[in-house]
């Protein structure tokens, strides 16, 4: 009896604590203007970070938040009618913003992390980059898998490491971020490499197609700006913002204005804290920095929240 009694106490403990957690999901009202520094954003900004996504307003207040035990929000999309799109280690899904499922997908083999990047297409269908299996998958609203687009430089089969971000150009083709391999690749719709962009010796997490078919990667330590040939043209290296605190660039964004919006892996870390995210020039200058020692320990992807950017 006593062993029901205790069962019947655990249950109703985490029934309590499970709904506390999604209380905490939506709309909210918390003042982080003191942890943004330098000029003002003014604009509204979106964040996918550890097991969390934030949105925060023009006036640096975070306004909304969806909490969930699921490792990192690796790729994170709003998409046009206002809900979100995310990517994390275990599924790609769409919330609206009263936090309702509307789409999941959940890939058949999870070996060290399956999905750490979507992207919604133009025909509604989405992108999934499958890192277990090391391939684009094409998937409709229901999740059936329409297309299956292989990928090379590959770590291993079932590497953590294998891709990353990954987006579509507007020529139809297919840019990846392969991590270990520190490459970015472009591939065609039938897995044909048609480019490659590499930094020996370096680790690739974030990739941007951009005009002039120019392409923009994060390698953790460096921003790298590649031309239609896959040379390097320009570089931003952690040195170059000190006494910036970073540790790890990761997601990108390219505003309006042409700046470079960039998320921090390992923001808050032990004794560590550095900043979450911030926005740099293309000379290399800071215009803000976003650094709070209690947000959630990485910021994967940030997105300022405006009509014409590059994410």
């Amino acid at each position: 009896m006593k062993l029901i009694f205790d069962t019947f106490l655990s249950a109703l403990f985490t029934m309590f604590v499970c709904s506390l957690l999604l209380a905490a999901d939506g709309a909210m009202n918390e003042d982080h203007s003191s942890f943004f520094h330098g000029e003002k954003v003014g604009r509204e900004i979106f964040c996918g970070c550890s097991g969390r996504l934030e949105r925060f307003d023009a006036e640096g207040n975070l306004v909304w938040s969806y909490s969930r035990e699921i490792g990192n929000m690796s790729d994170v999309q709003l998409l046009e009618n206002g809900n979100i799109l995310y990517a994390d280690a275990d599924s790609v899904v769409e919330i609206t913003p009263d936090c309702r499922i509307v789409f999941k997908f959940t890939a058949e083999d999870k070996r060290n992390d399956s999905t750490f990047t979507a992207s919604r297409l133009a025909d509604g269908n989405t992108l999934i980059g499958w890192n277990t299996k090391n391939c684009l998958i094409i998937v409709d609203s229901a999740g059936k898998i329409l297309k299956t687009i292989p990928c090379q430089f590959e770590d291993f089969p079932g590497s953590h490491h294998n891709m990353r971000m990954a987006r579509p150009t507007e020529k139809g083709t297919f840019l990846v971020a392969h991590k270990r391999k520190g490459t970015i690749a472009e591939y065609d719709s039938d897995g044909k490499v048609l480019r490659v962009c590499s930094v020996p010796g370096k680790e690739c997490y974030g990739v941007l197609s951009l005009p002039n078919d120019q392409i923009l990667g994060s390698f953790l330590d460096a921003l790298v700006l590649f031309d239609a040939a896959g040379k390097e043209i320009w570089r931003c290296s952690i040195s170059d913002l000190a006494p910036l605190p970073i540790s790890v660039m990761c997601g990108l964004q390219i505003r309006e204005n042409g700046n470079i919006v960039v998320g921090n892996y390992a923001a808050n870390h032990g004794e560590t804290h550095t900043s979450c995210m911030f926005e740099i020039t293309p000379d290399k200058k800071v215009v803000w920095y976003y650094q709070n020692p209690k947000a959630p320990a990485n910021f994967m992807n940030v997105q300022v929240l405006e009509k014409n950017t590059i994410r």
